[in-house]
């Protein structure tokens, strides 16, 4: 019977995850083993239960640290899953409270070739980051979170999530978005700082396939999230 839902180890080197995790490469080589993988998740398009995706990933997440244990003699203290962006939204991962920390490159394993996915981590217990990120000398080590790759994740969290249909486009999109940011009062060209740079602006905002009111669903549901993180709003 195929499996509808299964873990396994996690991916050495994800760019996006290690920056949130702030380990440093000793930590991550001695470390990687506590952080487990969600590879696999399928409910069948037939089943029409509300909030069933959500709710059995909280029910798995309650069982799984001692069910893990029990077969590899240890305890993991952090789950990771990646979702091709495009294709799937990822709202169940976000309905169960997994954060959103970034995407992948787009290299795959070989390199080349691979789509881009979103990035999602939910910590099992408080002090994962003190297990993550010790060292030989047991010591703590945690790396400060460099202030453009946050910037990063910040628009991919808000606009990620975009569908215009065509994973290049919301690629674009969130390039595009990092250029204004850091210019805000710039016209296209100088926000864009060349001439290719530019010509791939004007030819996104000319595509017929850009949606603004799909951008601004987007920006919608993030703001949504954003939102259920407070226990009040002002």
């Amino acid at each position: 019977m195929d499996r509808r839902l299964s873990y396994s180890a996690c991916a050495r080197r994800v760019e996006s995850r290690d920056e949130w995790i702030g380990w440093t490469e000793e930590a991550r080589k001695r470390n990687h083993m506590f952080v487990i993988n969600n590879s696999r998740y399928l409910i069948a398009p037939t089943v029409r239960v509300k909030c069933l995706a959500s709710h059995v990933l909280a029910k798995c997440q309650t069982r799984l640290v001692d069910d893990w244990e029990r077969v590899y003699k240890y305890r993991p203290v952090l789950l990771e899953t990646y979702v091709e962006r495009g294709r799937f939204s990822g709202s169940c991962y976000r309905a169960a409270n997994w954060k959103y920390v970034g995407g992948t490159e787009g290299r795959g394993r070989k390199g080349t070739g691979a789509t881009v996915k979103d990035v999602y981590v939910m910590p099992l217990q408080k002090k994962w980051q003190a297990v993550l990120c010790c060292c030989a000398d047991g010591k703590v080590h945690v790396r400060q979170r460099v202030a453009q790759k946050s910037l990063r994740i910040e628009i991919e969290a808000e606009l990620g999530g975009t569908k215009l249909g065509d994973a290049r486009l919301t690629s674009r999109l969130l390039e595009m978005t990092g250029m204004f940011y850091d210019k805000p009062l710039a016209n296209i060209p100088q926000a864009c700082g060349s001439v290719s740079a530019t010509k791939a602006a004007y030819r996104f905002l000319d595509n017929e396939n850009v949606d603004w009111k799909a951008i601004l669903q987007a920006h919608y549901e993030a703001t949504e999230e954003r939102v259920k993180e407070n226990s009040l709003v002002w």
